[in-house]
């Protein structure tokens, strides 16, 4: 049964390629393409879009000029993310609310499909459709959940922010990962370079120290790419090691790097829900190196795509025994579990089982 998918932008930022930086961005415009390959009907509402993202939907609206939004009240001091984190926000309130009157004069049947993306942040838009159409929340890597239909990254967030506590299962509750944008011009190399790489933001429970202090330790030149303050982390001990390239927008530059490298680190601190760098790593062919829990338990194969380790000891082990891994396992493992078509195809499943459950 083919829908009309309506899916919900974020209210501070335009849908664009051009935000690599913002997961949530790069999430929806994903989420476009997946539900176009199986002939689904997509409607997008936000706050602006590339042109090029527009061409990628059936229908976009504009559901509030994006100038109302640069010109809110002390809006230039506060970061996107507090601003997101703030759902009560008058600009939220009246973004969602004008988002769900527009899904609901563009509502084809009771079965279209309404794809909230930021959780309890767009609760608003869902107050107005009150399940006059089927309300999901997609790539919930977040917390703040409140629908009866969930779409989670992997299991390890599922379990960690919406069953502690309980012991019940939910049927309507479903696990597809993010995935590599397999349009775009990714690089691809069985020939490494002496180098490691950390792609993310540089703060501390991401690991950028972990990942230099190895370097360091084993005098091996490490590149970083993200967004931070990179003086942070730097000393006249370690910076000899580091090569810093700040953000970069460019896939084609980036995964070029990537695929030279002799692996990549994702030594995260946290729970990580599930951190896409890491599949765009090995999809590249680079193997990965990543902490032992959150998402990694799902994705890294201990010995088959990079390791996983605890201990700064294991990770200087794992770096010097990375040569073990294979190029081509890394790659083929990434098309069979992290692509478009791989991802398209679980969603498409999902909503049809949407028909039966609502």
């Amino acid at each position: 049964m083919l829908r009309r998918i309506h899916i919900i932008g974020l209210p501070h930022l335009p849908v664009s390629e051009y935000y690599q930086t913002c997961a949530f961005t790069q999430k929806i415009i994903k989420l476009i393409k997946q539900c176009k390959m199986y002939n689904h009907e997509v409607y997008l509402y936000g706050i602006s879009a590339s042109d090029k993202v527009k061409t990628l939907c059936d229908k976009y609206f504009q559901v509030l000029p994006y100038e109302e939004f640069l010109n809110i009240e002390y809006i230039n001091n506060l970061s996107g993310l507090n601003f997101m984190s703030n759902g009560n926000h008058e600009f939220n309130e009246l973004f969602g609310t004008s988002a769900g009157k527009l899904v609901l004069e563009n509502r084809r049947t009771l079965e279209d499909v309404v794809c909230i993306t930021h959780g309890r942040i767009q609760k608003s838009v869902t107050d107005v459709t009150k399940k006059q159409v089927i309300e999901i929340e997609s790539g919930i890597g977040y917390i703040g959940t409140y629908l009866n239909n969930r779409v989670y990254e992997s299991y390890i967030w599922m379990h960690t922010i919406d069953y502690t506590g309980t012991s019940n299962g939910n049927s309507l509750w479903t696990v597809i990962p993010n995935c590599v944008d397999t349009d775009e011009e990714w690089q691809y190399s069985e020939n490494k370079d002496n180098y490691l790489i950390f792609i993310g933001r540089l703060i501390r429970n991401k690991g950028v120290k972990q990942a230099i202090d190895a370097a360091t330790k084993l005098k091996t030149k490490i590149v970083i790419i993200g967004q931070g303050n990179i003086n942070e982390f730097v000393d006249k001990e370690n910076i000899k090691y580091v090569e810093y390239l700040g953000v970069k927008q460019d896939i084609k530059e980036k995964s070029s790097l990537i695929s030279k490298a002799k692996c990549m680190l994702v030594p995260t601190q946290y729970i990580e829900p599930f951190g896409t760098v890491h599949v765009e790593s090995l999809y590249c062919g680079t193997p990965i190196i990543t902490s032992d829990y959150g998402v990694f338990v799902e994705t890294n194969i201990h010995g088959v795509t990079g390791y996983r380790y605890r201990l700064f000891d294991q990770l200087l082990e794992c770096i010097n025994n990375v040569d073990e891994i294979s190029p081509v396992v890394c790659r083929k493992y990434a098309e069979d579990n992290f692509t478009l078509s791989v991802t398209a195809k679980q969603y498409d499943e999902y909503f049809k089982t949407l028909r039966i459950c609502t």
